[in-house]
């Protein structure tokens, strides 16, 4: 098994203080409901993960990719599954190259403290115009971020 490269932490959160969010958009939205598997005083059960891509790098910009998918299920039936996507952008103001080692990094912890506000809101806005309960994802995801490689 091949070892991860890891970033040191100062070079970490020296890249991270270089860094501004040029633009975050929604790029793909999929959401699909069977009501007819919902009956009254049914107990839903909510589950979701997210991941991230890294897309487009150049020398000091890069875009990462944010995908939530959320399902509702009652018993063990799935009557609920949403997808969303959000794209951001960086770019640095250090002429330097951005390294993959820091990429890695910030894909699975940075990203997710930007975009997951905008996920919060979409995703609840959602199920009330789907007619379903309102659901709240955690407030935080700093519990949930995995720990940054560093030496």
């Amino acid at each position: 098994m091949k070892e991860e490269k890891k970033i040191r932490e100062k070079d970490y959160v020296k890249l991270l203080s270089s860094l501004s969010i040029k633009n975050i958009e929604l790029i793909y939205l999929n959401a699909q409901v069977k009501k007819e598997l919902i009956k009254k005083k049914e107990t839903l059960i909510a589950e979701w993960y997210d991941e991230s891509e890294i897309l487009d790098i150049k020398k000091n910009e890069f875009s990462i990719i944010h995908r939530l998918i959320f399902n509702g299920y009652i018993k063990d039936k799935k009557f609920l599954e949403i997808e969303i996507k959000f794209r951001l952008e960086y770019k640095s103001n250090k002429r330097s190259e951005i390294s993959k080692e820091f990429l890695e990094s910030f894909k699975d912890t940075s990203v997710r403290l930007h975009s997951w506000p905008y996920m919060r809101e979409l995703l609840h806005t959602l199920l009330i115009k789907m007619g379903l309960p309102p659901f709240f994802l955690p407030l935080s995801v700093i519990s949930q971020l995995k720990d940054i490689p560093v030496k």
